[in-house]
């Protein structure tokens, strides 16, 4: 169970033509379909009908995200380049931090976002990784697909 935390994962590969999610999942309790809650730190490369990527960082209630999305950073990050993804978790506030992993002196974007409206916030839990697919299509060749590949 963590509370306040730092953590750190690297993105490898990833289909960037899929509908999908990606990334890190914390303060997670009751974990199970239709159960979870918790928050994720999430990157979307198929976010806009553009191709273009975003950063995110949502509440999740019984498996779905709370409305409104707690804090974004739009960027595209590039497929067969490597990235670092940072979270710092402190109480309700969270800081986003994005690196190229040829550059770790320096982050890409950095965010920050908070959540005042769950009742109670989530203060501890879980970490740990997560992919899903953001599609409604049940067919079709890539219907119900999601690949990441994580490292370190």
């Amino acid at each position: 169970m963590y509370d306040d935390f730092y953590a750190a994962v690297d993105l490898a590969a990833w289909d960037d033509s899929l509908n999908q999610a990606f990334g890190l999942i914390f303060r997670t309790g009751t974990i199970g379909p239709g159960t979870t809650t918790g928050y994720v730190l999430n990157y979307d490369p198929q976010q806009s009908a553009s191709g273009r990527g975003q950063l995110q960082i949502n509440a999740v209630a019984s498996e779905a995200p709370v409305d409104p999305t707690l804090a974004t950073a739009n960027l595209t990050l590039q497929p067969g380049r490597l990235y670092r993804l940072v979270l710092t978790a402190v109480g309700s506030d969270f800081t986003a931090q994005v690196y190229d992993f040829n550059d770790l002196t320096y982050p890409l974007v950095s965010f920050r976002g908070n959540d005042p409206g769950n009742d109670p916030a989530y203060l501890n839990g879980t970490v740990g990784l997560f992919n899903f697919y953001r599609g409604n299509l049940i067919t079709g060749p890539v219907a119900g697909r999601a690949d990441s590949t994580f490292d370190n």
